[in-house]
């Protein structure tokens, strides 16, 4: 199944790539290719997306970034549970770090939910604006 990526992380003024040595194997990442999309959903198609692919041992096991939806720019993220060990790695908190570059540059406000304290900390952390409830915005 996937989570939020947003709901362990605790992002920080990071810069680069880099992988995470752990106890059961190599977590890194790296720009999206289209071949990781497919891989990670399992051939399912998704809107136009600009994202971050989290590795580990070189499949893919996280995504955080801007989908485009009718217009509007919603940033995500979603991981698998094999990944759920790393979440407060440096790698992941530089994956975090370097996917704000596409919120940054997307043209219009970009939208964001928070469902739980961590995930609202996090996203007020990295310069997002509370709006309402759960939502949250970053306004260009």
């Amino acid at each position: 199944g996937f989570k939020n990526m947003l709901a362990g992380s605790s992002p920080e003024t990071l810069h680069g790539t880099g992988d995470s040595r752990g106890n059961h194997g190599v977590v890194a990442w790296r720009y999206t290719t289209a071949q990781d999309i497919v891989a990670f959903y399992q051939g399912a198609l998704k809107p136009t997306l600009r994202v971050i692919t989290v590795t580990l041992d070189s499949k893919p096991v996280g995504i955080i970034g801007v989908s485009r939806e009718g217009g509007i720019g919603k940033y995500f993220s979603e991981y698998k549970d094999e990944l759920k060990p790393y979440l407060r790695s440096i790698t992941v908190m530089r994956a975090i770090k370097a996917s704000m570059e596409f919120v940054k540059d997307y043209p219009g406000p970009v939208y964001a939910m928070a469902g739980h304290k961590e995930g609202a900390r996090i996203l007020t952390r990295l310069g997002f604006t509370h709006v309402h409830g759960d939502l949250f915005a970053w306004l260009n």
